[in-house]
């Protein structure tokens, strides 16, 4: 396992933990014990969330584990005539895959530009932190699509 894979695996790993420790100290606060809401724990559980979501997709794309094209492409090698094109669909879908993380790529970078002044309401952190997990998690999921071409499809 490569230092990059580490590096993902752990940072989605303390995500998760920042997540379900914010959530859960929002409610605890909410039900339990002051019975009013801090809206910064509710920001921050929302944004380890994003990290969560877009890092989680890069070890995903590492394993193969989209789930509909795993369906589609083992029912195409089962039959006899498919089974020749199963190739080909599959590098058409990873090209396919490739343009639109470089098009959401470009457009995070310019949206995590934009909100650079800006600040988050409640915990008055740049909002270009939350926002750069769009361009961190879509050059992991490129950086894991290079496996594909690199080492003839096996990852």
């Amino acid at each position: 396992m490569g230092i990059v894979n580490r590096f993902t695996r752990w940072t989605v790993s303390a995500a998760f933990v920042g997540l379900l420790f914010f959530s859960l100290m929002n409610v605890v606060n909410r039900f339990i014990v002051f019975r009013f809401n801090t809206a910064w724990t509710e920001e921050l559980a929302r944004y380890f969330s994003v990290y969560v979501i877009f890092l989680g997709a890069a070890l995903a794309t590492r394993n193969k584990a989209h789930p509909y094209i795993g369906i589609m492409l083992s029912a195409m090698r089962k039959s006899s005539f498919w089974s020749k094109l199963t190739p080909w669909v599959e590098a058409g879908i990873v090209i396919l895959e490739i343009i639109v993380l470089i098009f959401v790529l470009i457009k995070g970078v310019e949206i995590a530009y934009l909100v650079y002044g800006q600040t988050a309401p409640a915990s008055q952190i740049s909002m270009t932190w939350p926002y750069l997990a769009i361009p961190i998690g879509t050059v992991m999921m490129l950086f894991y699509y290079k496996d594909y071409f690199i080492r003839g499809k096996k990852q």
